[in-house]
């Protein structure tokens, strides 16, 4: 039946990571893939699977056209590819593809060639595996290809589209699709993506309207489509008109409930588009063929059990969509009756309200995909090739009358074996499901039989209904009156399906209703309907099904032709009798059971209204006395007459029919040999129209590839014509076939040489030469090339030789060309010439790099060393191999980092820093600190700074070399101040002595020189210090020999200003033993020791002197000017002090003096020498 969507039994099992959308086309459809391609654009993250009827014996170039003119991906199929966003997917030669689980698997055809629907049969594998995540467009083709894989795309509630037909280059796909119904949008190829992108982009918007609709709304829709249709769905399950709804949403890119009702009331195409979304088609042969199978096994033969060939067998099959279900009943029956000898008559009503799908149904033809589901003894006994696929058989089409009819509305058949209504219940709420069972129960005979759908569920079927067996869905009428059924008056009809009477009267109808409702309740309880002037029935009460029946063929409301047979005289006759309103009449009839018997039904009428007849049924005459009966005298003659005409009508009849029945006889025989005939014509047609279409397709690209060759043809010449490249082309046997102009310069060649050998031109280069080259090219099918220098010139010319490979990727002769190379020769001997100056340029360079003292580098852009020399390396202690290609940074990195800086200017400001002085501290052990001047230039390179030049003069030396000239200055003058003032201070003192001149003079003398002995021992160690045993020996040793001396004590070394205190104490010491004391003696001697001592208050020097075998000495009464010297050198210059003791062996002197004053001057090093 016409269904709102999909059993919940075929639900879709996967969906993508993307929508899939497939694309269909056939002859023309390069050209609509082109279209459709234009305006695909990666944001729309959508996958393609394109199916084109290719043929199967010729490869594709699908995928090289037609991936020009897109910016996604396009690929064809392997088999096993996963399908992602943005890519475009192309079937390959002689293999369908399907999709399953998201991946596309390639299969072989199952069908000949000419039979074969690879759309269709990918169409329904992607609504399987995809379900709403799918989307299907057929585009330019010839044949019906596609039409079934677009109703399953829109069963499982997938988007189809459909190209334009005046738009395709061939209508007949398009048009078929557009005409099946089940078409959402017919628009041109190149505005489908867009479309396709917003669609899908919008997200869940059923869910959206789900959770956000209220009841006013579904309401609204339900009486606009009602109002415009006629038919009423607010009895069909509200989740169901709710998911159709919000796609039609989606397709009309409607954001609101508000927009989208706006757009439903004023747009009558909207309306139909969404009634025929509620009404998507579901059907197919012998679908659930294990239910089918009890039926054939269990039902069948009990309906047709004792029926002879004056019964009838009646079967209903309401909501039978495009007929599959009604056509496999009756195959069943067909095939049952093969056994039987006695034939009864079988008529099986097929009804929907899609007239469209009715229509189908009639002319019974069905795609090729039904012989894949289909027993191959059935497809070839009751289906006929067809260019579509196949056609129902006469023999079973004419078993089935189809006609359009509302089972919730319209009167319902009566008297049925078998009612079939599969899978539509489930689509009604409850109180619907429970009117549709009663009606069922009405329809069929008692112990009739219901075959509903697998899927449907009904809680209350066993109150009507005993259970067959609940698998299969087959239940059998229980015995009982039928319950009250309530039929809708047709104001509810569609208004464009009235007629001009019925739609003048329309606004007026529900007055009418309830005047003649309260007339036959108030007076009668019979059944009764109520006709126009013209015969229309406008209302029909309950129960008034045994009195009215349809007929085959388009459904009319006129009473002449919905009444029985039985009483279509007798209410003709009431009709004319009663012209006025209130007058009546009555009539009976005897009509038959359909069990041997015959009833009487009286038949009451009475004109109402000008416009309006009542019309009473009744079993027997109770009640109806009042009403005037027709004379029997008028009937009398009616009767006779009538028997009269019968006669001779009935005389005649079987006359006609017995030459009928030679004719048909014939006609049959005939007939037979021309479905044969028809049937070899249509398999070779198919054959035909499968070739032609792959032909076409093979054209099209052809023609697109003859195009662009065409286009590249004339690109090449013009190329060939304008270039100034020699080129030739040479066949297999080296003979001309073609050449450029500007090979005439170097061959003399003109048009008419072309076919000669080349060796029989005349050329300006060895033309032996050139052959042989072209010999060793196509022989090793290589390129090579050589230089060759003009005959008798100067020219040089570069000849190269390759083979030429045709379309078949076979050799077919030589291309040679020949470039004038003069410049280029001529310029690299310039080039040898600059590379020999530039070699010897770089070896000064070398050599400069590697003779100068100066540090030398040159920094890249990325401050990397390009080259240094080894002085260089050295200032920062590395070594020359390991510099180059480090890091300016990494170089310098112990405080060189100005220097960086200074390269960093110059690349910045691309000018020169000269004489900038940098200290930084080098690398190693002692990290000494390191004074260069730097000097840094740029080095350019076409016209920007590609390097930078660095001079490091390291002028540590320089610098050392001065502060210490610096300080020796500063300590000379401090020396020479300090030695002026001792000698000045030596004068002052000899002035006041009071020894003679010469003595003083003598004196004086002699201490002068001992302290210019000092100044001495100063020197060598550049005025830092000396040794204390030194001075001794200076002073004492050297003097009065070591023989007379001792000394004891560790090494000392004193600072400049201890060394002359020192120097002047022992001096004095010295003089006054060699005059008074021990060396005055000849036996006298010298004992001299010293240490260091801490005491508590720090390290102290001590110094004694002691004299042996002296003279005895005695403490003298005054101190003289030696004495007073010493004192004044220890105890004013080291703060130290003096101590003289007189013994009898001689004089003993004790000197102390705090350490550190010693040290004064002393360098760390020389204080560590000098530590305790």
């Amino acid at each position: 039946m016409t269904s709102p969507e999909p059993s919940p039994v075929h639900k879709p099992t996967f969906a993508s990571n993307c929508p899939i959308i497939g694309v269909g086309a056939s002859a023309g459809g390069l050209e609509a893939y082109q279209q459709f391609l234009s305006s695909v654009t990666r944001e729309q993250k959508l996958a393609y699977v394109f199916i084109q009827h290719l043929d199967p014996t010729h490869e594709s170039l699908l995928g090289e056209l037609l991936s020009r003119r897109t910016e996604i991906k396009v690929v064809t199929i392997a088999g096993g590819e996963k399908v992602e966003p943005a890519t475009v997917y192309l079937t390959p030669p002689n293999a369908q593809i399907r999709i399953r689980e998201g991946s596309l698997q390639l299969e072989p055809f199952a069908e000949p060639r000419g039979r074969r629907r690879p759309i269709d049969y990918f169409f329904t594998s992607l609504a399987e595996d995809q379900g709403r995540n799918a989307a299907c467009v057929v585009l330019s083709g010839t044949g019906a290809d596609g039409r079934e894989g677009l109703r399953a795309i829109k069963a499982e509630g997938g988007l189809t589209l459909a190209q334009q037909p005046d738009q395709a280059k061939y209508a007949g796909m398009p048009q078929s699709a557009v005409d099946s119904g089940f078409v959402d949008l017919v628009l041109p190829a190149e505005k489908m993506a867009p479309l396709l992108g917003r669609y899908f982009g919008r997200g869940s918007l059923e869910e959206q309207i789900e959770a956000e609709s209220h009841g006013d709304f579904l309401e609204q829709i339900v009486k606009t489509v009602r109002y415009r249709t006629g038919l009423d769905f607010s009895n069909y399950k509200r989740g169901t008109l709710l998911r159709r709804i919000a796609r039609r949403m989606l397709i009309t890119n409607s954001k609101t409930e508000e927009s989208y009702l706006r757009l439903l009331v004023s747009t009558s195409d909207e309306v139909e588009k969404l009634h025929e979304d509620f009404l998507i088609n579901v059907t197919e042969f012998f679908r659930d063929p294990e239910a089918f199978r009890f039926l054939d096994e269990n039902v069948i033969p009990k309906i047709l059990d004792g029926k002879g060939a004056g019964d009838k067998v009646r079967i209903w099959a309401p909501g039978a969509s495009s007929g599959e279900e009604a056509y496999s009943i009756a195959i069943l029956l067909l095939e049952h009756l093969k056994s039987k000898d006695v034939i009864p008559k079988i008529r099986i009503f097929s009804t929907d309200i899609d007239r469209k799908m009715i229509e189908v149904a009639r002319n019974g033809v069905y795609s090729a995909k039904i012989a894949s589901a289909m027993p191959e003894n059935i497809l070839n006994e009751y289906f006929v090739g067809h260019q579509n696929g196949y056609r129902i058989c006469k023999d079973v089409r004419d078993l089935v009358h189809f006609s359009a009819h509302n089972v919730i509305q319209d009167p319902p058949y009566s008297d049925i074996d078998l009612l079939v209504c599969r899978n539509l219940l489930i689509y009604f709420d409850a109180d619907l499901q429970s009117r549709m069972l009663k009606t069922f129960h009405y329809a069929l005979r008692p112990h009739g039989y219901l075959f509903l759908g697998t899927a449907e569920i009904l809680t209350n079927i066993e109150k009507y209904f005993r259970i067959i067996d609940k698998k299969a869905k087959l239940f059998e009428r229980l015995e009982g009156k039928a319950p009250p059924r309530d039929l809708p008056m047709p104001a509810q009809f569609n208004e464009r399906s009235l007629t001009s009477d019925q739609r003048n009267s329309a606004g007026s109808t529900r007055i009418l209703e309830q005047s003649v409702r309260d007339k036959v309740i108030g007076n009668f309880a019979p059944p009764h309907i109520v006709i126009s002037k013209r015969g229309e029935i406008l209302y029909a009460s309950e129960r008034t099904g045994a009195y009215l029946e349809f007929k085959p063929g388009v459904p009319s409301l006129n009473i002449e032709n919905l009444a029985r047979q039985d009483l279509q005289r007798q209410i003709r006759i009431l009709i004319n009798n009663i012209s006025d309103p209130g007058q009546s009449g009555r009539r009976f009839a005897q009509v038959g059971n359909g069990r041997d018997e015959a009833q009487r039904v009286d038949i009451y009428a009475e004109r109402i209204s000008d416009e309006n007849i009542l019309i009473i049924f009744k079993d027997k005459s109770v009640g109806l006395d009042s009403a005037p009966i027709l004379q029997d005298d008028d009937r009398q003659v009616i009767d006779h007459d009538d028997a009269e005409l019968i006669r001779n009508l009935e005389s005649d009849l079987s006359t006609a029919r017995a030459d009928l029945r030679t004719t048909i006889e014939e006609l049959e025989t005939a007939n037979e040999e021309l479905k044969c005939s028809n049937e070899e014509m249509m398999s070779m047609n198919e054959e035909l129209q499968s070739a032609n279409e792959e032909l076409t397709t093979i054209n099209d690209e052809l023609q697109q590839k003859i195009q662009e060759l065409a286009v590249l043809n004339a690109d090449l010449a013009n190329y060939l014509s304008s270039t100034n490249i020699a080129v030739v082309f040479l066949d297999d046997e080296f003979q001309i076939r073609e050449f450029t102009p500007a090979s005439q310069d170097i061959f003399h060649l003109i048009e008419s040489d072309k076919g000669r050998a080349l060796t029989d031109i005349g050329a300006v280069v060895d033309v032996e030469r050139v052959k042989d080259i072209a010999v060793w090219a196509n022989e090793n099918n290589d390129e090579i090339s050589i230089e060759l220098q003009e005959t008798n010139g100067d020219r040089f010319f570069l000849i190269l030789a390759a083979p030429y490979i045709d379309q078949d990727d076979e050799e077919f002769g030589v291309v040679i060309s020949l470039v004038e190379i003069t410049g280029v020769k001529n310029s690299e001997r310039a080039l040898e010439d600059a590379n020999a100056k530039l070699v010897q340029q770089f070896q000064e360079l070398d050599e400069i790099y590697a003779s100068v003292p100066q540090g030398m580098a040159r920094v890249r852009q990325d401050r990397t060393i390009s080259k240094a020399n080894d002085a260089f390396a050295r200032m920062f202690a590395l070594l020359l191999d390991s510099v180059t290609n480090m890091k300016l940074s990494d170089v310098v990195s112990r405080g060189g980092s100005e220097i960086e800086g200074i390269v960093n200017s110059v690349f910045e400001s691309e000018s020169a820093i000269s004489n900038r002085e940098v200290e930084f501290r080098e690398s190693g052990d002692g990290e000494k600190t390191r004074v260069v001047f730097v000097d840094c230039y740029p080095v350019r390179k076409e016209d920007r700074v590609d390097a930078v030049g660095l001079i490091l003069r390291d002028v540590t030396g320089q610098r050392i070399t001065e502060a210490e000239l610096e300080r020796v200055m500063r300590e000379l003058q401090h020396r020479v101040k300090n030695m002026l003032a001792n000698v000045l201070a030596l004068v002052r003192q000899a002035e006041h002595s009071d020894r003679p001149a010469e003595e003083t003079i003598n004196v004086l003398s002699s201490r002068i020189s001992s302290l210019a002995n000092t100044h001495r021992i100063l020197t060598q160690s550049d005025w830092r210090a000396a040794e204390l045993k030194d001075l001794l020996a200076a002073e004492i040793s050297d003097v009065y020999g070591s023989n007379r001396v001792t000394f004891k004590g560790p090494d000392i070394e004193l600072g400049p200003r201890a060394t002359l205190s020192f120097a002047m104490s022992l001096h004095e010491l010295a003089t006054n033993a060699a005059k008074y004391g021990a060396f005055s003696e000849a036996e006298g001697g010298l004992d001299v020791s010293w240490g260091i001592h801490d005491v508590g208050e720090g390290p102290t020097f001590v110094f004694n002197w002691s004299e042996i075998n002296g003279p005895k000495v005695s403490k003298p009464t005054r101190f003289g000017f030696g004495t007073t010297l010493i004192s004044s050198s220890i105890e004013a210059a080291l703060d130290g002090s003096v101590e003289f003791f007189y013994e009898s062996t001689g004089l003993r002197c004790c000197l102390r003096a705090p350490l550190e004053r010693l040290r004064d001057g002393l360098d760390q090093s020389m204080r560590d020498n000098t530590a305790p």
